[in-house]
């Protein structure tokens, strides 16, 4: 729905309190995990668990529902088709008996995958452009199949940032993005080059976890701007450039 929106009249402003976070890091700097800091009005929160790395949040009484995919289904992908069935349905009001303040995907970086997988494995069967036909799934993505990769993705990502609950979406990290207009190399979320300098730009908010030290002295942060090592961006100024990974930070912004 498109909305007009007279700047400086508080009682036009649209009270969604909605945010969309990019999380992206290394394994084991606390990108899961940081959920368990949902505050009250983040939950309930619906996980699409496509990594199958949500056993820590089980027990986490109130945070809501984790949803896992199958990968392969009688040597056929599948979880790409099974995602976007239950994000179509997520828009369809099927979930309407709960209501989700959030929506996790856990991770894209998995879910890139799975569109790779699915749009493979058309062109192996047939089932796609017959230009597309290969003879094996060894064999990388031919530029025709990673045109058609790329719209799935934006396609995917398009209605994701179209749901009206906060998002979360993770990745993991890739140190290998270059700046198409600097040139300059920094770490990003693991997607194709392309994908990952347009991603970033759909969401509210780009944090990049981080962890220091050992055992208890342990601790994981966000880093909330970018550097020439990584990209990330808050809308927040206010915020400190690096923060404690705790989603109640954002309870009282999301509603500003």
């Amino acid at each position: 729905m498109t909305q007009t929106i007279e700047c400086g009249k508080d009682s036009e402003i649209p009270d969604s309190g909605s945010l969309k976070f990019l999380i992206y890091g290394s394994s084991g700097v606390g990108k899961t995990f940081a959920l368990k800091t949902l505050p009250e009005s983040m939950r309930p929160a619906l996980i699409l668990d496509t990594d199958r790395g949500s056993r820590s949040l089980w027990e986490e009484e109130g945070l809501g529902t984790v949803i896992t995919f199958d990968i392969m289904d009688k040597n056929k992908p599948v979880l790409y088709t099974q995602a976007m069935s239950t994000l179509q349905d997520i828009h369809s009001g099927k979930f309407n008996d709960v209501n989700y303040n959030t929506v996790v995907v856990d991770s894209y970086t998995v879910m890139h995958q799975a569109i790779t997988s699915y749009v493979m494995h058309k062109s192996l069967t047939g089932t796609g452009d017959k230009k597309l036909n290969r003879s094996t799934m060894d064999e990388p993505p031919t530029l025709p199949e990673y045109a058609i990769i790329g719209h799935l993705a934006l396609k995917f990502i398009e209605a994701l940032i179209q749901l009206n609950q906060n998002l979360i979406v993770i990745c993991h990290e890739t140190a290998l993005v270059t700046d198409e207009v600097s040139g300059q190399t920094r770490g990003g979320p693991a997607l194709p080059p392309k994908l990952a300098s347009q991603m970033p730009r759909y969401f509210d908010e780009v944090l990049y976890a981080k962890a220091k030290g050992k055992g208890s002295d342990r601790k994981y942060t966000w880093a909330t701007r970018s550097t020439g090592l990584f990209e990330a961006r808050t809308r927040y100024h206010e915020l400190d450039d690096e923060i404690e990974q705790n989603f109640s930070v954002y309870e009282k912004r999301s509603n500003s």
